[in-house]
């Protein structure tokens, strides 16, 4: 487990996804990733490489397999959508738009709550994708999923500090 000895079961209660730009392009950031708040849900994130077929015809009874390339996919997060989250959103797609032109990505950081003992939060790289419509059910919250296109999984790293 990531972080600290703690083996006792918490709660989601407290999960946040923060995001930053990087300053230097190909460095991921320590500071001053800023929280998109209203997220209702986080889908899970592993990468996996394909697995490639490299079995010869001398092989009587198992193919023989070496991992490939890992596809992270995208990551879809549902959140409330008040205008504030829409509107922060479109700001980091521009903003993501903008700083890939110097090969620079987005940043995400999903921070653990601080009863769960966590010292260490998951990192990953990606391009937010412009919001699109959800749809809508009557008597229900207006709710829909964000997606970023993942292109770096760095993991359970050290937790970014407070700009």
């Amino acid at each position: 487990m990531a972080g600290s000895n703690n083996t006792n079961p918490f709660s989601t209660a407290g999960i946040k996804l923060k995001y930053t730009i990087e300053a230097t392009s190909g460095t991921r950031p320590s500071s001053g990733y800023t929280e998109l708040t209203s997220v209702v849900s986080l889908p899970s994130l592993n990468a996996e490489p394909s697995t490639l077929d490299v079995t010869d015809l001398s092989e009587l009874e198992y193919k023989q397999s070496i991992p490939g390339l890992k596809d992270a996919g995208n990551f879809a997060l549902k959140c409330n959508l008040t205008q504030a989250v829409i509107e922060a959103w479109n700001t980091l797609v521009s903003s993501t738009t903008e700083a890939s032109a110097g090969r620079k990505r987005a940043w995400f950081e999903i921070v653990m709550p601080a009863a769960s003992g966590y010292t260490k939060s998951f990192f990953f790289s990606g391009y937010p994708v412009k919001a699109g419509f959800p749809g809508a059910d009557v008597d229900q919250p207006f709710q829909g999923e964000v997606s970023i296109t993942v292109s770096k999984v760095d993991g359970w790293q050290t937790a970014s500090t407070a700009s």
